[in-house]
């Protein structure tokens, strides 16, 4: 028994042995790996390539790092940033080690010959600044220059191409007409990719159906082929210039699936257009503000005859199609006399092919503070008639107001000046003194008895108390970081604003700038980062700790990698769209967090 028991010993004596060399090592193993220099560096797979040959251009680090979104000089990104990781333990001359790869791809082409410059990327690894080497990319026509076939060259062929169509090719200035984009397949595409469209100055544009997920394919036969077509974009557009506008070609990349499992992709581009513009003729009437197309104005007044004190309602309806969104908001002419308030506007507008179309509706709340008779002078405007050819005005006509005379309105001649208003008049008689009444003091005469009288002692004891509550309030954390929050959220909800209306004006870059800045410091604030955890997998993993759904988790993910994706990107107008309103929804979400 006693042999046994020593061998047992023994045995346990090996495996703490074995257990603390297992420690021992895997603790050098993560000394080592944290005391691994940092290694960055950014790299193509090729630097010579035929005009919108596919690139693809990598950054790879070997620490988790902070990347700042590099500039790609002109090169377009068809996709990307995508994520990779890898990991692996090395063991030369006897040393081991981890080594570990974190990599973001991006995919870009050349949209024209020419020599672009890929800048160096920035990167924050560990708290250190790090940058990779600038690249240099040449494009050319045709092959590339060793002499190999651009494979992914988006050359239209007979089976996948896309044409721009308009349906008017001269139109005046401010005229709506529209282009739409439309494809031809032999085989039915199963996603659209990547669908760019082409540069076009002096041009206002709309997409008519900018949340569109599904499209509907048609059959045509065109020269003895039998294709598939599908119209994946139509567009409102109205010239702001006169003279000749050119439409740049529009880039299409198409999935396609080859049996069950096999995907592959088609890309092209479309023609190009020129829209002659004429020039409005002369003669435009000075109330003429570059309105085009068929208009209506009416106007109701609420009453004519009425009181100092008592409300008007002026109601004012523009309605009609065209250029609606260059008119003015009406400007009328108020006697000194009326009080004025801003006007509730309901707006009634759609965007359809013949133009913008519906009502906008102005209404004015009027009150007169003086009698007289009075006149709201006519408002009206002007626009060019596309039936007739010519200008043609609408008026209210002048508007007639009779303010009535009243016991307390100002005797006199109502003509007096419109600058004074309706003054009450006293009574100058001399009142009558009431009779003395000597009656004796009862206890009822007196305050001190009253309960009342002892809160009103109080009272400024209880004020005092509460002002000083009221400070130390405000002065203590959670109030100093509850209000910098209400502040944030305010300025994040004001950048959304100011994206939306950049996104209207078409300026894109700008509206995606004001929903990163928007997007990033509120997310910052609410929970209190720094520069350096203010990456895509600390604020994942964060909100992941704090238990939401997969379906916000993947709505956060998206908006992230989409705003950094599209900062140096141009970006399509339905993207756009979907982009402002999950990131105004993402930050109600956040902000509602406890």
């Amino acid at each position: 028994m006693a042999q046994e028991n020593h061998k047992l010993k023994k045995i346990g004596n090996i495996n703490i042995m074995r257990s603390l060399l297992f420690f021992i090592g895997l603790m050098a193993l993560q000394i080592n790996v944290l005391s691994q220099t940092v290694d960055v560096k950014s790299y193509v797979d090729k630097n010579t390539v035929a005009v919108n040959e596919i690139i693809t251009f990598s950054i790879s680090t070997n620490s988790n790092c902070q990347i700042y979104t590099p500039e790609f000089g002109g090169l377009t990104i068809i996709q990307g940033p995508f994520r990779s990781s890898s990991s692996r333990i090395v063991n030369i001359n006897g040393q081991r080690s981890v080594e570990q790869e974190l990599k973001y791809t991006y995919r870009l082409r050349a949209p024209k010959t020419g020599s672009y410059k890929i800048e160096a990327v920035n990167l924050v690894c560990n708290g250190k600044k790090y940058q990779t080497k600038s690249i240099t990319i040449k494009a050319t026509e045709g092959t590339t220059s060793a002499g190999r076939s651009a494979q992914s060259v988006p050359a239209n062929s007979s089976d996948f191409f896309m044409r721009m169509f308009s349906n008017k090719t001269t139109v005046y200035q401010g005229e709506p007409f529209t282009i739409s984009l439309k494809i031809y397949s032999l085989n039915q595409p199963q996603n659209i990719e990547n669908l760019e469209l082409g540069d076009s100055k002096g041009l206002w544009r709309k997409d008519l159906n900018p949340n569109q997920s599904t499209f509907n394919s048609d059959v045509e036969i065109l020269n003895g082929m039998r294709y598939f077509t599908t119209t994946i974009r139509t567009e409102l557009c109205f010239a702001q210039n006169s003279g000749k506008i050119e439409i740049k070609p529009a880039y299409i990349a198409a999935l396609f699936q080859r049996g069950f499992f096999n995907q592959y992709r088609k890309e092209a581009n479309s023609n190009g257009l020129t829209i002659n513009v004429k020039p409005l003729p002369n003669g435009a009437p000075k109330d003429f503000n570059g309105l085009v197309g068929k208009f209506d104005l009416k106007h109701n007044i609420s009453r004519n005859v009425l009181k100092p004190g008592e409300a008007i309602d002026l109601k004012v309806e523009i309605s009609g199609s065209g250029n609606l969104n260059t008119f003015d908001d009406p400007a009328f002419e108020f006697p000194n006399d009326f009080e004025q308030f801003d006007p509730e506007i309901e707006n009634k507008l759609s965007h359809k092919t013949s133009g913008i179309s519906g009502s906008i509706i102005y209404n004015y709340v009027l009150i007169p503070t003086f009698y007289g008779n009075y006149t709201i002078p006519a408002y009206s405007f002007s626009y060019f008639d596309l039936e007739t050819k010519t200008y043609k005005t609408l008026s209210t006509g002048d508007i007639a107001i009779e303010v009535l005379k009243t016991a307390n309105s100002e005797a006199g001649n109502t003509a007096l000046t419109q600058n004074k208003k309706a003054i009450q008049v006293e009574e100058t008689d001399i009142h009558h003194l009431l009779p003395y009444r000597n009656n004796q003091f009862g206890s009822d005469d007196f305050l001190i008895g009253k309960l009342w009288f002892y809160g009103l002692l109080l009272l400024p004891f209880g004020l005092a108390w509460f002002l000083l509550w009221r400070r130390g309030q405000k002065q203590s954390d959670n109030y100093i970081l509850s209000t910098a929050l209400k502040a944030s959220f305010r300025e994040s909800k004001e950048l959304i604003k100011e994206a939306k209306a950049a996104a209207f004006a078409n300026e894109n870059n700008q509206a995606i700038q004001a929903v990163n800045t928007a997007f990033k410091s509120f997310i910052k604030r609410k929970n209190n980062l720094t520069n350096l955890e203010l990456n895509r997998n600390f604020i994942i993993n964060r909100y992941t700790e704090m238990g939401w759904s997969e379906a916000s988790l993947s709505t956060l993910k998206n908006v992230w990698d989409t705003i950094e994706m599209y900062q140096y990107a141009p970006i399509s107008t339905s993207k756009l769209d979907h982009l402002i309103t999950d990131t105004e929804l993402l930050i109600d979400k956040i902000a509602s967090e406890q």
